[in-house]
């Protein structure tokens, strides 16, 4: 039996997961294909929210008993179908389409299905479910490839050349996109490209033939993933593009506020180096980053460089622990003691209803006074009117913040409003050098590519 786990477990360890779910949802839409537009029967499931990758439940016609169906279809074609159980026993016969099926095995299951129907008296035309199953599994990629039209809608926010599809179809680029103009734009799109325009249920339920939402990012929170897993809508993130440039901005952040550097250069511009009585003055404290602890919330790609970094800089790094899932292989530290014990702290956790404002004025108050904090994630992880009371007050040394809870802050925000030295904004901007933002774009095509071809990647749905 382990020899039997171990050796499936490494089957789908080489086609890789997203390949196989995709190829069960592919088998499954052309079982249902069969059932409901060739034999012109009803599933068990009675709305698509229900339908499932794993088997098909189909109802027989009233008058036939559905073990009759599946006991002629294992005696005489050699096909085992699955039977209805409680309620339904007797009214139906189930498909599976699980494991390692390919078209072929499925293809030889519904006609022997239908023979077996045929046989116990269901008025079916023979042969022609079998060929309107080998259509579907074709027409899906065929239609993707002749028809799609793929729509971009916040072009410029992504400073990088972007090749098109290669595929056939229209590509539509607009540099940005108003709230009222989301569905006009989209309407007869298959694949709609967003960095940050917000794709909501009352939205998407006007764009019944879109298919799928290829994030330019790895965030995805502006998408309704809940209605797309419903509705069958693909929705594709980033994956991996940020880990080298975002723990550089902070580590720049960092360096800048533990070194003093915004107030030396201050100090510089306003004459006090030339009034100095020797070659150099010490008006603000300047720490070294060897020996001191980073307190890291979040331990994914880039949590782990910004720990690596961390640790080449001679740091003692610390994960915050939090609720499942957690990353395999990392060892955390209760959630209060990083707080405590940490002489800066890196937020790099997406933004939950669980980690919103998880840095509030009670965190702070648990930090070092000589502490900083750094957000390069999202806004939204600190309660912001907190963050300015702490450094008014002196809870903390410094804060480093690339991003605000409103972006951008067309109406002011506090944050803009704060003039102190160990203080520094940056625009949204630490993901954004010219190497990772290439490699996004040549990613967001690769998985719009990889979805047409019926091989998808980097899905969230």
């Amino acid at each position: 039996m382990l020899y039997g786990l171990r050796e499936s477990l490494a089957m789908l360890a080489e086609e890789g997961l997203d390949n196989v779910f995709h190829r069960h949802h592919y088998l499954a839409g052309g079982v249902r294909a069969a059932a409901l537009e060739g034999w012109k029967l009803k599933l068990c499931a009675s709305a698509p929210r229900w339908f499932s990758d794993t088997v098909s439940a189909i109802m027989v016609p009233d008058g036939i008993n559905g073990s009759e169906v599946i006991a002629r279809a294992f005696k005489r074609y050699n096909l085992a179908l699955g039977a209805g159980l409680s309620k339904v026993a007797g009214k139906l016969f189930r498909i599976g389409h699980l494991g390692d099926l390919n078209e072929l095995m499925l293809l030889g299951a519904i006609a022997g299905s239908e023979m077996a129907m045929l046989d116990v008296g269901v008025k079916l035309e023979p042969g022609s479910r079998a060929e309107l199953l080998a259509h579907s599994f074709t027409r899906d990629r065929r239609q993707r490839s002749m028809t799609m039209r793929v729509v971009f809608l916040d072009r410029a926010s992504l400073k990088a050349k972007v090749r098109t599809p290669g595929f056939g179809g229209e590509y539509v680029e607009h540099e940005k996109t108003a709230m009222d103009e989301i569905v006009p734009r989209l309407t007869g799109a298959t694949v709609a490209i967003i960095n940050k325009v917000p794709m909501r249920a009352e939205t998407l339920r006007q764009l019944p033939q879109l298919k799928m939402i290829a994030v330019a990012a790895t965030g995805y929170d502006v998408v309704d993933v809940p209605y797309c897993q419903e509705h069958g809508i693909a929705v594709a993130n980033i994956r991996n593009y940020a880990v080298h440039t975002v723990p550089e901005h902070a580590f720049a952040m960092i360096l800048a506020l533990r070194r003093n550097l915004l107030a030396y250069r201050q100090d510089v511009e306003n004459g006090v180096w030339n009034k100095s009585d020797q070659f150099c003055f010490f008006t603000h404290d300047i720490g070294d980053l060897y020996g001191s602890t980073l307190g890291i919330i979040g331990e994914g790609a880039i949590g782990q460089s910004t720990a690596a970094i961390g640790r080449a800089f001679g740091m003692r790094v610390l994960f915050a622990d939090h609720p499942p899932p957690k990353m395999a292989g990392v060892a955390f530290t209760p959630h209060e003691d990083v707080l405590t014990q940490s002489d800066v702290i890196s937020l790099h956790c997406p933004l939950l209803p669980s980690t919103r404002n998880l840095i509030d004025i009670g965190a702070l108050r648990k930090m070092k006074r000589n502490a900083l904090l750094i957000n390069t994630a999202r806004g939204g992880l600190v309660d912001e009117a907190a963050l300015i009371q702490a450094l008014d007050e002196g809870l903390i040394a410094g804060a480093g913040f690339d991003v605000l809870t409103v972006e951008p802050p067309k109406n002011g925000h506090p944050l803009l409003d704060v003039r102190r030295p160990n203080f520094i904004l940056t625009p949204h901007i630490a993901w954004a050098s010219d190497g990772a933002m290439q490699f996004l774009a040549d990613q967001l095509i690769d998985n719009i590519e990889r979805w047409a071809a019926g091989t998808p990647q980097n899905l969230v749905t």
